[in-house]
Formats: C-alpha cells, structure tokens, sequence
C-alpha cells in the first residue's frame, strides 16, 4: 500500500469510528486478520490513540481486542478493551486508550489488538 492510499484509508477509517456508535451486534464467527499494520498518535500524559484495520472474513461486524502493556510480552497489562468494528467502518479501529491514573507520563508502552485467535503486530507508543 502505497503512503497515499494509506492516508486516504486512515483518514475515512478515523472518521467512521469518530462518528459511528459504538453498540453493535456481533457474530460469534466474523474473525479477521491483522494485514495493516497499527499505529497510535495523540499521545497525552494519560491517553494515546490506538489505530489498526482488520481484513475480514465475513461482512459481519468484529469484537476486536486491545491491549498495553509495559513489556512486549504482555504478561501484565497496564489497561486493556473491547470495541466493535463493521462494514460502514471500513473494519477501521481507533480507540481512546486511558491510562490508569497511577501511571507516570512520559512511560513508553506496548500494545496490540486481538480478534478470535489472531493477534496484530506489537506496537510501542509512548506517553506526553
């Protein structure tokens, strides 16, 4: 995918999650993949943007996973969600992650996202 594309892709994605509610029905087998790669901006002193896009399997909208931590082995989560993603979404995901009130800014954190038995990328981001 070329930086345009992508662009234009992140773009339309982030306004369909801003502007999309959140309660949506979802099926137990509409699984995807993780085949965009992640990203994350906005970074506060207490919150940072989450962004991937989930290739489908179905048309069905997917429960996607998210998850922090501060070490890429995940084996203690720093704060952890579930959103939905959809067709009229683009499967986009953003999401608004808030931190707990303990932790310290300027803390590099690592993150992923999970539907069924897939797993994204790890990311690291990094707050304000």
């Amino acid at each position: 995918m070329d930086r345009r594309k992508f662009i234009k892709n992140t773009g339309y994605g982030l306004g369909f999650a801003t502007f999309t509610p959140q309660i949506i029905a979802t099926a137990k087998n509409s699984h995807g993949s993780f085949r965009h790669g992640l990203a994350s901006g906005d970074p506060l002193h207490d919150q940072v943007i989450l962004w991937t896009r989930v290739t489908p399997e179905t048309d069905l909208p997917i429960k996607i996973n998210w998850q922090m931590s501060h070490s890429p082995n995940f084996q203690q989560l720093v704060c952890q969600g579930e959103t939905v993603t959809n067709k009229e979404r683009d499967y986009c995901v953003k999401v608004n992650a808030i931190l707990p009130k303990q932790e310290v800014p300027g803390t590099t954190y690592y993150y992923r996202f999970l539907t069924g038995n897939q797993s994204s990328a790890i990311g690291r981001t990094h707050t304000l």
